[in-house]
Parts: structure tokens; C-alpha cells; sequence
């Protein structure tokens, strides 16, 4: 049986797939410093790191808050589908 191949965090890639933090449920911190810190974490890739980032968003209000947390950044924002997937946070199980 073969399996698909995981790179090193290191490793040569396309860009960094993440998603906006947006369920208090999923975290042990208050959502909105874990809110803080992932927009710092996402520019940091995006300015320094020289990375794509592609942010998931769970729906149009998640969405709108990122984008305008995010504004004048390169990050990239996608819509998941939440009938087929399920979205957790900042990874996701797709």
C-alpha cells in the first residue's frame, strides 16, 4: 500500500494553507487573542516568510473578518464548503 508523501515544514512548497480561528468552542484561549496571533502568524508568512498563504474560511461573517483583519496583505481567502468538510480551526480535516 502506498500513502501520499507529507514534506518537512522546511521543505520547498507551493504555499501555507490555514484557516481563520472563529469557534470559541475550539480553544482554551480567548478566540479573539487566538484571533491576534494567527493575523500576526499570517503576515509574518506573507511579508517576511515571502510565502502564498491561503487563508479557509467557515462562512461570509468568518469570511469578512479576516479579510478585514488582513487588509493590505497578500494572504488569499478561500470558502469551504461546510456540508462535505469539516473546518477546526487552524487545521483542518480535509
Amino acid at each position: 500500500m502506498s500513502f501520499p508523501r507529507q514534506p518537512a515544514e522546511w521543505a520547498p512548497h507551493a504555499a501555507c494553507w490555514t484557516a481563520f480561528p472563529y469557534d470559541p468552542e475550539q480553544w482554551f484561549e480567548p478566540l479573539a487573542e487566538a484571533k491576534r496571533e494567527f493575523v500576526a502568524f499570517a503576515r509574518a508568512l506573507a511579508e517576511f516568510g515571502g510565502e502564498r498563504v491561503e487563508i479557509l474560511v467557515a462562512n461570509d461573517r468568518v469570511a469578512s473578518e479576516a479579510k478585514a483583519a488582513l487588509a493590505g496583505s497578500s494572504c488569499r481567502f478561500n470558502a469551504v464548503d461546510r456540508k462535505s468538510t469539516r473546518l477546526n480551526s487552524s487545521h483542518t480535516d480535509i
